[in-house]
C-alpha cells in the first residue's frame, strides 16, 4: 500500500522572552498601529508590571475582543478594558 511510511511529530515550546513594560507597550501600540481590523478605533495603552490598561473607542464589540486578543498575545500578564467603549 502507498502512502505515508512513518509519522514523526516533535514539537517544543519554550518560554518567551520577558518584555519590559515600556518593550510591551511599544509592542502592542506597533501591533494597534497595523492591525487591519482595528483601523478606526482609537485605543490608548498603559503597562505597569506587565498588567495592561486599555482605554478608547472602538466601532464594534468585535474589535474591542480583538483588541484584548492581541495584547494577550503580546504577553500581557493582565489585561484591563473597562476603559474601551464600543461607538
Amino acid at each position: 500500500m502507498k502512502g505515508i511510511v512513518e509519522l514523526i511529530h516533535t514539537l517544543e515550546v519554550t518560554g518567551g522572552e520577558t518584555l519590559t513594560d515600556d518593550e510591551l507597550q511599544a509592542a502592542i501600540s506597533g501591533i494597534y498601529h497595523v492591525a487591519v481590523l482595528l483601523d478606526n478605533a482609537r485605543i490608548e495603552v498603559a503597562v505597569h508590571d506587565s498588567a495592561v490598561v486599555l482605554n478608547g473607542t472602538v466601532s464594534n464589540a468585535y474589535q474591542r475582543t480583538h483588541a484584548a486578543r492581541l495584547v494577550w498575545q503580546s504577553g500581557a500578564k493582565h489585561v484591563d478594558m473597562r476603559g474601551v467603549r464600543v461607538n
